[in-house]
């Protein structure tokens, strides 16, 4: 497998009975996200475990880090907000490497986070994209395999999303799942 400029892209869409504007202000909120996509994912998942980021809600521009745990490393990383229109749409760019103790750190990352939000019968869904390009100018390191991109990267992906409604819901069970989809693409849309 070449990883080398490949983009890999997973969208999660799910229903929830929260407003629109509860999602967006839990997402505009970055501290959040170390509870939602931090300390409420499994930790057999990779999960935030530090975040330095502005009080307030995120506008274009704003700029925040963060500490990301997998089973490898950790992924040190520097995001910054591109698009932020409430309630219906957040998105980041997000820039990274893996550190990992003893090993060439050569592998690095850059994932585009892309949350849409639509008002929808007393509730709101929320579709998330995030496209990921993964870097390393040695293949033989990389160690995801096809099942990683199948199933693991789109189960944790679907876990945050679903950690974010519930956090917007107040501990609310009314989430559903309406499609996750992993792809990969060598094109960039």
């Amino acid at each position: 497998m070449e990883w080398q400029d490949e983009l890999y892209v997973v969208t999660v869409e799910l229903q929830s009975s929260v407003s629109a504007e509860a999602v967006y202000d839990l997402l505009a909120d970055l501290r959040t996200h170390l509870e939602w996509g931090g300390s409420l994912q499994p930790k057999r998942f990779q999960h935030l475990v530090a975040i330095d980021c502005p009080e307030g809600p995120a506008r274009p521009g704003t700029e925040f880090r963060s500490v990301g745990q997998t089973r490898d490393g950790r992924w040190i990383d520097h995001s910054r907000v591109t698009r932020a229109i409430r309630p219906r749409l957040f998105e980041f760019v997000t820039e990274g490497s893996l550190v990992q103790e003893g090993a060439n750190n050569d592998l690095r990352g850059r994932w585009v986070h892309r949350y849409r939000i639509t008002s929808e019968d007393g509730g709101c869904r929320v579709r998330y994209r995030v496209a990921q390009r993964l870097t390393h100018p040695s293949v033989e390191d990389v160690r995801l395999t096809p099942l990683a991109y199948r199933v693991m990267i789109p189960a944790f992906v679907e876990s945050g999303v679903r950690n974010l409604l519930h956090m917007a819901e107040d501990g609310s069970r009314s989430v559903s799942v309406l499609r996750t989809m992993a792809v990969r693409s060598t094109s960039v849309s």
